[in-house]
């Protein structure tokens, strides 16, 4: 394989990482799942898409280019809301498709742990489905514990999912 990408969208957790929103005393934030991921693997870019205005996902992007040296890509979302199925979906996919057609034998790895649950399950349907992707999350506790995703009923899931959205 060649070069490797992960593939992320930006998160709250990540943004307060790089103090960018208020964060609460008690709130033990690190890293930040983006950086986390960047700490423990090797890529060689990370596409990051978000739907937050278009300076805040620039510093942030500086942020982490200042912490770890990678490649950033900004990919800006239009969501009607950060848990729209259909907006995640419909952005997630095109970039996907997007990357796949510019290079077909690229690795593309899909951090599961930034964003809202509904990003999660997009990136978990298309990851798997529509091509094949290593899909990864970072526990914030253990940092150097990489879950790599592999799911045998995804199809039957998708399909039932597909159906169920007509």
């Amino acid at each position: 394989m060649g070069k490797k990408i992960l593939v992320s969208w930006l998160g709250i957790t990540d943004l307060k990482a790089a103090n960018l929103m208020d964060i609460r005393p008690e709130e033990a934030i690190g890293h930040g799942p983006i950086l986390g991921a960047l700490k423990t693997l090797c890529f060689d870019e990370l596409h990051l898409l978000f739907d937050q205005k278009q300076a805040i996902a620039q510093t942030y992007s500086e942020w982490l280019v200042e912490k770890h040296n990678i490649k950033t890509v900004l990919v800006k979302a239009k969501l009607r809301t950060p848990i729209d199925f259909g907006d995640i979906y419909h952005a997630l996919d095109k970039h996907l498709q997007t990357i796949v057609e510019t290079n077909p034998t690229i690795d593309i790895s899909l951090h599961l742990s930034p964003g809202t649950p509904s990003m999660a399950a997009v990136s978990i349907l298309l990851g798997k489905n529509q091509i094949q992707r290593a899909l990864r999350s970072i526990h914030k506790r253990e940092r150097r514990r990489i879950c790599k995703y592999s799911f045998r009923y995804f199809r039957r899931i998708y399909s039932a999912v597909s159906q169920a959205g007509r």
